[in-house]
């Protein structure tokens, strides 16, 4: 199959080689305000920049969570959530691998863009991103730290892969710290590199590589040469540390089981109508369970949707309708954004906090008259 879209940005033409799932079923399109990259493919599965049912995305967390069970995969495991668009399906996929597979040694983390006062694991580069360092920070247990260090297998989850250059920068800081590394798997919803980028891949990774993706394809972008991108967005915080608003570890100082947390409780305090359509927002990393929130409400017969806020500068183009700009709700003064929702359309927003604080600037419950849950 193949498909162009005209973008503001530029011409993006695509290939698609082979899908479980059709590709206007998995992802549009739209174009970046970042000119290292002017192109984005919107997931529709993914639960960030389009509303998704629950349902739809424990489908894909199912889906591949299957599929990395199949290969021979030797423990210890680290399987890393990449920020900020992946930590939840990373956490929602590795959930679904320790179903599969409960006696094997295993242990989720993922990067984050934030400053805390404990020990840096490893740094590396995405540099075309809008916000390009990862830090990834040891678990905070000590077992969890040990088997941190003594992984032979690496479990990198991304939402797509199109160069594979920040897996690359990832998987050798990583080797040089953990030589008794063995195995990557690359796992993505959608996997963009071509056969010769493939080849070149493998050949820079320091031990044995499998790819997982639900599609496998290839693009081309021509860009608009007359396109003047905004300079006036700044996606990078104050490097400030986080500690004073951020109190729990959800994810991101590693954990073997998902954080347990009274979900029914909750919803109990929400007093929600079975009438009512209801948009369930994630805040930056703090993604999954603000998914689990929203997956218990569909459980129970709701007419949910689920997404997260972003850091991430997006134009109003293709598969993205519209935005929200708001100050963010980790004290950095930087932008975030929320695409694709207008208040009309839900009758209940719950809008979902690790922080324990916010900022005065951050006024985005008043403006989506939304309904606050802190779970930090």
């Amino acid at each position: 199959m193949r498909k162009a879209v005209q973008l503001k940005t530029g011409m993006l033409e695509i290939e698609v080689r082979n899908s479980t799932i059709p590709l206007d079923d998995l992802c549009g399109f739209a174009s970046r305000n970042n000119p290292k990259r002017g192109y984005l493919f919107v997931s529709k599965v993914l639960g960030k920049h389009y509303p998704v049912k629950p349902s739809v995305m424990r489908n894909i967390y199912s889906i591949l969570g299957r599929s990395i069970a199949d290969i021979e995969v030797d423990g210890p495991v680290v399987a890393v959530g990449m920020a900020e668009t992946a930590i939840g399906f990373g956490q929602g996929v590795f959930e679904r691998l320790r179903l599969l597979q409960p006696d094997k040694e295993s242990l989720f983390i993922h990067t984050t863009r934030y400053n805390f006062d404990r020990r840096r694991a490893l740094r590396f580069e995405e540099y075309h991103c809008h916000a390009p360092e990862h830090i990834l920070y040891e678990p905070c247990d000590h077992d969890e730290k040990m088997l941190f260090y003594r992984a032979r297998t690496l479990i990198l989850l991304d939402d797509e892969i199109s160069t594979g250059n920040t897996f690359v920068n990832l998987v050798t800081s990583f080797y040089n710290k953990n030589p008794n590394l063995r195995q990557v798997l690359l796992v993505t919803i959608t996997n963009w590199i071509d056969d010769s980028k493939l080849i070149e891949l493998i050949r820079r990774m320091p031990c044995a590589v499998h790819f997982v993706s639900i599609l496998d394809g290839g693009f081309t972008f021509i860009p608009d040469k007359g396109f003047q991108f905004s300079s006036k967005c700044k996606s990078v915080g104050n490097g400030e540390m986080k500690d004073g608003c951020v109190k729990v570890n959800f994810g991101r100082f590693g954990c073997r089981n998902t954080p347990q947390v009274d979900l029914h409780g909750r919803i109990d305090d929400l007093r929600l109508s079975m009438e009512d359509k209801i948009l369930v927002l994630g805040t930056g990393e703090f993604t999954y369970l603000p998914f689990k929130l929203a997956e218990l409400l569909e459980e129970k017969g709701h007419n949910v949707f689920f997404q997260s806020t972003t850091r991430s500068p997006i134009i109003v183009d293709g598969d993205i309708l519209c935005r929200i700009v708001f100050q963010d709700n980790y004290f950095d003064g930087i932008d975030n954004f929320v695409y694709n929702v207008c208040s009309e359309d839900y009758t209940r927003i719950i809008l979902c906090y690790e922080t324990c604080i916010l900022p005065v600037e951050h006024d985005l419950i008043e403006r989506l008259g939304a309904h606050p849950v802190f779970f930090g």
